[in-house]
């Protein structure tokens, strides 16, 4: 890898379209490093803008942009989106000065289990799958409630569950403690239910991230079961 895809790699811009607490205090990992000159003119110099450029990967696969790069060595030179949606997660290579799709692979679906079907999109931008619908009672937003759950990145990372703690019982939290993503994901199920929440960074950790788990801005993916409502 020579210098200038070095130092791309190393500022390639998370684009999001994030697990339980509120995010510790910490150092702002929102702010970029400033851009070298060199660099600086060559994004500059592209026809196609990075946004210009997330945007066709979105188009080009119905789904919401992860991440995003440039590749200015590459002849001609272009932007890697990680984008994931209804048909799954892609790579999409986009060139920077035609604003044509050069290149679209998947890398798979979802981690953890299968969801089939479409999934259900809410104006806030949450996107879940229903894995089994619950017969019991349905929360609050302010109930307390126990639920079991794992949780990955969109790359397959796995970050935390509650099948990894001493006990591996189920965790009891109040559902307007928590990240909006599951207030709103998990306030909707029933007891006895099951249900995969992609949760936007906006919905999740923000431009903040959790230092050490979850970077900023990311886009988190949980399967969730409600097993008891504690209080109302």
């Amino acid at each position: 890898m020579n210098r200038t895809s070095a130092v791309m790699c190393g500022i390639a811009l998370l684009i999001t379209i994030g697990a339980l607490a509120t995010p510790p205090d910490g150092p702002d990992y929102a702010k970029l490093p400033p851009i070298p000159e060199i660099i600086g003119k060559q994004i500059a110099e592209t026809k196609v803008t990075l946004l210009q450029a997330i945007d066709i990967a979105q188009k080009a696969t119905k789904g919401l942009a992860h991440s995003a790069g440039y590749d200015l060595d590459r002849t001609p030179p272009v932007a890697h989106i990680m984008t994931y949606g209804p048909e799954g997660r892609h790579i999409v290579v986009v060139d920077v000065e035609a604003g044509s799709v050069l290149e679209k692979s998947a890398v798979g679906r979802f981690p953890g289990e299968n969801a089939s079907g479409e999934p259900t999109i809410t104006p806030s931008g949450l996107m879940y799958y229903d894995l089994q619908v619950g017969d019991g009672p349905q929360p609050t937003a302010t109930s307390t409630v126990k639920a079991h759950y794992t949780g990955w990145l969109v790359d397959g990372t796995k970050f935390d569950s509650s099948f990894d703690s001493p006990t591996g019982e189920p965790v009891a939290f109040r559902l307007n403690g928590v990240i909006a993503g599951w207030t709103e994901g998990v306030g909707g199920m029933k007891v006895g239910g099951k249900r995969k929440l992609i949760v936007p960074g906006n919905l999740g950790y923000g431009p903040r991230g959790y230092p050490g788990l979850i970077p900023p801005n990311a886009t988190l993916i949980f399967d969730v079961e409600l097993v008891e409502i504690v209080s109302q």
